[in-house]
């Protein structure tokens, strides 16, 4: 059951520099592809990449980018490492966008603890880390007859409607595991792709491996140290105030007014969740 994963060695090198506590081990490790429009209004998609990673108790889905930045950061030399790799990134990018260095993309880490039936979520705005609890199995899914081939698994079309987005999904029995990238789950077999109708969101599975490797709990990495503990409506309301008002908080907290007039007038971030 092991697909090839188009992603070079340095990709796939983990390093551990902060606290993490031990959660399960996984036997499944999965790479998504995730592309999104972060206003409607853009022309061009976004990308990340998802891990999510599948043990017998737990499973973790989370931004590789967002942990390679964190685990550079918390190292001792972190902070100079990250600026040289910026300023080479910079050079190199030749007055373009220096997108080539390790920056935090989602910063969403997914923990489904299936004995417990619940998902610890902990995401961030600005500076602070925030955690909140969910359900598991709060999609309600709708099997059609539908099939088609995606990386040579036969995928079958399941549907739903979840948090103000209406969803198409694509799974596979040929992967007996009931679970999927980011909050989706609860189909008879893994879920290889998952798009919203409005194709503003889209996760396509790259490739599969099997493994046996731990599954870590990873603690903040804000100066405090320290999460905050809130409700999932309460965190997605800051979020989404804090997101179309980026200016007015990195001004209020630094000092900078570093959007432009037609920055500001032009928010209304997409989020996945809208209820």
């Amino acid at each position: 059951m092991k697909k090839n994963i188009f992603l070079t060695l340095g990709l796939i090198v983990c390093i551990n520099g902060f606290s993490q506590e031990l959660l399960d081990s996984s036997y499944i490790k999965c790479y998504y592809d995730f592309s999104y429009l972060l206003r409607s209004s853009d022309k061009e998609k976004r990308e990340d990449l998802f891990i999510l990673q599948i043990g017998k108790k737990v499973s973790k889905c989370y931004s590789y980018y967002t942990y390679q930045a964190d685990s550079i950061m918390s190292l001792p030399n972190g902070k100079e490492i990250w600026d040289q790799m910026f300023m080479k990134a910079l050079k190199e990018s030749k007055g373009g966008p220096a997108e080539n260095f390790p920056y935090r993309r989602s910063k969403e880490f997914i923990y489904k603890n299936y004995a417990k039936n619940r998902m610890t979520v902990v995401d961030g705005i600005s500076t602070d880390d925030y955690l909140y609890i969910d359900s598991l199995h709060v999609q309600k899914w709708q099997i059609h007859s539908d099939t088609t081939k995606i990386l040579g698994y036969l995928c079958q079309k399941a549907s739903c409607s979840f948090r103000g987005r209406e969803y198409t999904a694509w799974f596979t029995n040929s992967i007996p595991v009931s679970e999927g990238p980011w909050k989706f789950m609860g189909l008879s077999g893994l879920i290889v792709k998952v798009y919203d109708n409005e194709q503003i969101f889209t996760f396509t599975l790259r490739g599969i491996e099997q493994v046996k490797e731990p599954i870590y709990f990873s603690e903040s990495v804000t100066p405090s140290g320290k999460f905050i503990k809130t409700k999932r409506i309460k965190f997605l309301t800051l979020k989404n105030k804090f997101l179309n008002n980026q200016g007015s908080y990195i001004k209020a907290e630094t000092g900078l007014d570093i959007f432009s007039d037609k920055q500001k007038s032009n928010t209304n971030i997409n989020l996945l969740e809208l209820q």
